[in-house]
């Protein structure tokens, strides 16, 4: 026989060279990320993740090898409430299930004598075409030092307003518009107003609006008034100086 015509079957190398170049590139970014981030399986085991990711479970414990799940088993989470977090609540458990991306869910982590705190966003994966998510990506911030911190902060917010309350002097606080903040039981005892009839308004007494004008100037520029002699009028008319 004699040939007639030949058939070739083309590979497009240039679009798997391309395919493999995105995949390297998105490997890297997700190496350098701040962020832990975990890409997990149906059944919830991990199939890559971050070296941010690593130092987050070590922190926790828990050594992260791909194979293993997410999150391990040792691992007791719980609530900000402080109540258990079940794995089926957990953000990657709850985005294969309902198909959808949960958005900073915060997870506290049992570490010896303490909690570490996460925030937890998970989004599901599909290929094209398929309505099931084949993985889970999902990304892990630890905030424990910052809630601790907003934590002292508050501790130390408390403490001021137990000695605002508790001082033999009258103390009120106005914001940048004026209107009363704040009202202590000295102020009240001074002045005849309880705090629920000064808060969220001017201060009641009537004052000298010069000598008013000239406070507010000074205040603006961030500058402290002190030993001023004034006359306040009480509730009742009566004037206190």
């Amino acid at each position: 026989g004699r040939v007639v015509g030949v058939m070739l079957r083309g590979h497009d190398y240039t679009a798997e060279a391309e395919v493999r170049d995105q995949k390297e590139r998105v490997s890297a970014i997700l190496q350098i990320a701040g962020n832990g981030v975990v890409v997990t399986n149906a059944d919830g085991t991990v199939i890559e993740a971050n070296v941010a990711a690593a130092l987050l479970l070590a922190g926790a414990g828990t050594p992260l090898s791909l194979g293993n799940h997410f999150p391990s088993p040792e691992l007791r989470l719980i609530r900000q409430d402080g109540t258990p977090l079940a794995p089926r609540d957990f953000a990657p458990t709850i985005a294969f299930a309902r198909r959808e991306a949960v958005y900073d869910q915060v997870v506290g982590v049992e570490c010896d004598d303490r909690y570490l705190w996460w925030s937890v966003n998970s989004s599901p994966l599909f290929r094209t075409g398929e309505d099931e998510p084949y993985a889970i990506v999902s990304s892990v911030f630890d905030f424990s030092k910052l809630r601790e911190a907003q934590q002292e902060v508050l501790r130390t917010l408390y403490r001021i307003d137990a000695i605002v309350q508790s001082a033999p002097v009258a103390i009120w606080t106005c914001g940048k518009d004026g209107m009363v903040e704040s009202w202590n039981p000295t102020a009240e005892a001074m002045f005849g107003w309880s705090a629920s009839e000064v808060v969220g308004g001017l201060p009641p007494f009537h004052t000298n609006i010069d000598e008013e004008v000239a406070i507010q100037e000074t205040l603006s520029e961030s500058r402290s008034v002190s030993n001023v002699e004034t006359v306040r009028d009480r509730k009742d008319g009566r004037p206190v100086d």
